[in-house]
C-alpha cells in the first residue's frame, strides 16, 4: 500500500489546527450561555470537518442542549461510553416504548396530582434562595398541598423551610451521578431530573421534564434555564395556568449578607444562566398570575 502523500499530511494538519480555535470559540460561547444557532452552527461546523466521533458527539450533545432532537442516524457516529456503547444505550432507550409510556404514565398522575393540589391548599415551589433563611416560613410551606425543592437544602432549618418534600428535582449529577458521603435523597413521592437528557432520567427511573418545555424557555431566554424557572414553567403547563402555585426563594438575589444559596454559603450565581432574561421572565409571569408565598404569619394560599 503506498503510503499517503505528503502534502495531503501537511494540509491535513493545518486543517486540524486552524479548526481548533473555532472550537475553542464553540466552547467558549456554551460556557457563556450563548444557546444559539449561532453557537450551534460552530459546533456543526466543528463537526462536519473534523468528521470524527468526538466532534460529532459535540455537535449532537449541544443539539441536545437547545432542545432539538437528535437526527437518528447521527446518534451511530457516538463513540463508547464507559458503561457501554452509547449508541447502542440511546438505540435501546429510542426503541423503548415501555420506558415512554411509563414516562407518559407517571407524567400524566403528576399532572392529576398538581391539580388536585392546586384546587386544595396549593402547590409551594421551593428554591434555595438564601433570604428565606431566618424568616420563619417552614410551617406555611408544609401547609401547601404538594411541595417542591431542588437539589440540597440544609434539613436542620426546619422554622424557615419546612420539611415536607413531595417533588424533588435534582441535576442528572445528583440524582444519577453516585452521591456525596452523608447525603440522602429526600423521601420525596416523585423525582425529577432538570435538563434536556430525558433518557438519562428515564434509564434510572425517574421523571424528566419534556423536551418541548426546555425547548421553548432556550427560545425565550437563548440561555439554559434554571432549574426553578424550567420547573414553574412546566408546572404552570400541567397545571394550566398559575392559579393555585406559589413560589418562594426564586429570583429573588442574594441575602442582605451576600450569600446565594441556602445550602451552600460561598457558592455564585452560574455563569450559563442568563439571570437577567430570567428576572424579566419571572417579573411577567408574576403579571400573568404567579404568586409569592407571602410573608410569615399571612396564612398560606387560598383559593
Amino acid at each position: 500500500m503506498s503510503a499517503v502523500p505528503r502534502p495531503f499530511v501537511l494540509a491535513s494538519r493545518w486543517h486540524v489546527l486552524w479548526l481548533w480555535p473555532v472550537r475553542l470559540w464553540a466552547a467558549w460561547r456554551r460556557r457563556q450561555g450563548h444557546y444559539d444557532r449561532a453557537t450551534l452552527a460552530l459546533w456543526w461546523w466543528m463537526a462536519r470537518w473534523r468528521n470524527t466521533p468526538a466532534a460529532c458527539q459535540e455537535w449532537l450533545l449541544f443539539r441536545r442542549d437547545l432542545g432539538l432532537p437528535w437526527p437518528r442516524r447521527a446518534r451511530y457516529c457516538l463513540p463508547d461510553g464507559q458503561r457501554g456503547p452509547v449508541r447502542q444505550r440511546h438505540a435501546a432507550l429510542d426503541a423503548d416504548g415501555a420506558l415512554q409510556a411509563r414516562q407518559a404514565r407517571e407524567r400524566d398522575a403528576l399532572q392529576r396530582a398538581v391539580r388536585a393540589a392546586c384546587s386544595q391548599t396549593g402547590v409551594c415551589v421551593v428554591g434555595n434562595g438564601a433570604g428565606l433563611l431566618g424568616q420563619g416560613r417552614g410551617a406555611q410551606i408544609d401547609a401547601h398541598a404538594l411541595v417542591v425543592r431542588f437539589n440540597h437544602w440544609p434539613r436542620d432549618a426546619v422554622a424557615d423551610l419546612g420539611q415536607r418534600v413531595d417533588l424533588w428535582v435534582c441535576a442528572p449529577a445528583v440524582a444519577i451521578a453516585p452521591r456525596g458521603p452523608g447525603f440522602e435523597p429526600p423521601a420525596a413521592h416523585w423525582t425529577v431530573v432538570s435538563g434536556p437528557g430525558w433518557w438519562s432520567a428515564a434509564s434510572a427511573g425517574h421523571l424528566a421534564v419534556p423536551l418541548a418545555v426546555w425547548r421553548t424557555l432556550v427560545k425565550t431566554l437563548n440561555a439554559p434555564p434554571s432549574a426553578g424557572v424550567l420547573t414553574l414553567a412546566w408546572l404552570r403547563e400541567l397545571n394550566g395556568g398559575w392559579t393555585g402555585l406559589q413560589v418562594t426563594g426564586i429570583g429573588r438575589g442574594p441575602a442582605s449578607a451576600g450569600r446565594w444559596h441556602l445550602a451552600r454559603a460561598g457558592r455564585r450565581q452560574g455563569g450559563r444562566h442568563d439571570w437577567g432574561a430570567e428576572a424579566a421572565l419571572l417579573s411577567r409571569w408574576r403579571r400573568e398570575g404567579l404568586t409569592e408565598l407571602p410573608p410569615s404569619g399571612h396564612g398560606a394560599w387560598s383559593a
